[in-house]
């Protein structure tokens, strides 16, 4: 069985369009293959980045940052942007 992050690693090392993936597709994929990690759900904050952009980014990931595994950042936003959108914590 063919999984979709084998595609994605697969694309990595060979895509023909030259379109480049994300530079966090590959720590995204590498995720996915950890056990009981079912989905990778991220945004951009800056402090991540550096984070993720560090030569510590695997030791990291793999040690994990928060002992709660999900960190909702819903309360730290301006509520006008949620206006319209529809948001649910996720449930692991």
């Amino acid at each position: 069985m063919i999984l979709d992050s084998d595609v994605l690693l697969m694309d990595l090392r060979a895509n023909s369009t030259g379109i480049k993936p994300s530079t966090d597709a590959a720590i995204h994929a590498w995720l996915l293959t950890l056990p009981n990690v079912n989905f990778v759900v991220h945004a951009y904050p800056v402090s991540v980045n550096q984070i993720l952009c560090s030569k510590q980014a695997k030791v990291l990931a793999k040690n994990r940052l928060f002992s709660d595994q999900m960190v909702s950042c819903q309360k730290f936003l301006d509520s006008s942007a949620l206006s319209n959108v529809n948001t649910q914590r996720l449930a692991f």
